[in-house]
């Protein structure tokens, strides 16, 4: 699972929930993720079908809800959905409905399906909550956590060198600054680093290749070109003190650190930041990514690169 939470919501009156639907992507927010909301509103057998054996290959969703009562007229109803569904895959499924839940219970052991929570159309947030929060919880361990913030901070990588690349390509004054300050950097490292720095005829090619430029001066150097061009906010998310900076150092630790699970579900990293890491600091994790996330799409937009 990655920082969106995906969910596969089957119902045929979209415009009479759409307080319950807000309150799904308000507690999904609450919890550090981005509702990702796929509505299936015209509900046949054929569709059914088909998602059916779609999903049997892959299944993207974390949770998929489905309504009992979705129309008439050759369209199928909740049962053929958890029926159908289920027949092919696991993921966590709820089936509500405006009858009482005794009887969507009923109507499920009847087919012989089993695995399908049940909620209330009118006390939808009451039944629901509690399934989502207990999944979330049971998802957000250590590893987990390190795969997240791995591959974000990793696509984070190659977005900013996109950055670097729009910048160095837009006017020389960027490219003079980019060679001046790698040089500088490159002088400060290993000495294997400063006889490298003595190489640099191009920054366009320094800043595309991973194996050449790393992270921290890549995003250093994206600094350096925001500065020059008086942008304050990302300038500033990139600096030492900075959420990219502390993101990619929270991302070497957890994917370098052996983690100690304690009896009360606290995870510990033990080195010489030793901290703990328990669900509220998942959800704040999450947070930091998203809004790193923002800012870096907002600037690539910016810059048309998205």
């Amino acid at each position: 699972m990655k920082i969106e939470y995906k969910i596969l919501w089957f119902e045929d009156q979209f415009e009479d929930i759409t307080a319950t639907v807000e309150a799904v992507e308000n507690l999904l927010d609450d919890f550090g993720f981005k509702a990702d909301i796929e509505k299936v509103e015209v509900v046949t057998p054929g569709v059914v079908s088909e998602l059916s054996e779609k999903l049997s290959g892959y299944n993207p969703y974390d949770l998929i809800l489905f309504d009992y009562q979705l129309g008439k007229d050759g369209r199928a109803d909740g049962m053929d959905v958890a029926i159908s569904l289920r027949q092919h895959l696991y993921s966590d499924m709820i089936f509500y409905s405006a009858s009482p839940r005794s009887e969507l219970r009923k109507l499920l052991y009847d087919q012989n399906v089993e695995g399908v929570f049940t909620a209330g159309r009118y006390t939808f947030s009451e039944d629901v909550d509690p399934i989502i929060e207990d999944q979330i919880k049971r998802i957000s361990d250590v590893n987990m956590m390190r795969g997240i913030v791995m591959d974000e901070v990793s696509r984070f990588d190659r977005l900013l060198r996109e950055l670097c690349l729009k910048y160095l390509e837009k006017d020389e004054k960027y490219r003079d600054l980019g060679e001046i300050k790698l040089r500088r950097r490159f002088e400060k490292q290993a000495k294997k680093l400063l006889k490298k720095s003595t190489t640099i005829d191009c920054p366009i090619e320094q800043y595309s290749n991973v194996q050449k430029t790393n992270f921290d001066l890549v995003r250093r150097g994206l600094s350096d070109f925001l500065k020059l061009d008086g942008e304050k906010e990302l300038s500033s998310a990139l600096s030492e003190e900075g959420m990219l900076n502390e993101l990619q150092n929270l991302r070497n630790r957890l994917a370098h650190i052996e983690g100690n699970l304690d009896t009360a579900g606290v995870m510990t990293l033990v080195d010489n930041e030793s901290e703990s890491f328990d669900f509220g600091r998942f959800i704040q994790i999450r947070k930091n990514l998203r809004e790193a996330s923002a800012l870096i799409n907002e600037k690539l937009n910016m810059v048309g690169v998205v």
